[in-house]
């Protein structure tokens, strides 16, 4: 199964815990689509790429979360969720 697939179903129940828009859910998993696509998954958990992406598509959305809120809801630590940030930031030219 592949992480876009995936994304599916693990990344509502994080929206929703964070009372984030639908576009900003449709940001998120379109950025989960092109780290899919670009093949960034290697030895990284989906969560931690789920949590980069939420953090990405509220930041884009001006709809801010902090790394730590992000990071309760999804078990992903601030300093994971913040290496991600910028390594999808620079793969992805976003």
């Amino acid at each position: 199964m592949s992480l876009s697939n995936q994304s599916q179903y693990n990344i509502s129940p994080y929206v929703n815990q964070l009372q984030l828009s639908s576009n900003t859910q449709k940001r998120a998993e379109a950025i989960l689509f092109d780290v899919d696509r670009a093949g960034l998954t290697s030895r990284k958990t989906p969560e931690s790429l789920i949590a980069a992406a939420l953090y990405i598509a509220c930041i884009l959305e001006d709809e801010r979360r902090t790394q730590k809120k992000i990071g309760q809801v999804t078990g992903v630590s601030p300093q994971t969720i913040q290496t991600r940030y910028r390594q999808l930031v620079h793969e992805l030219e976003i």
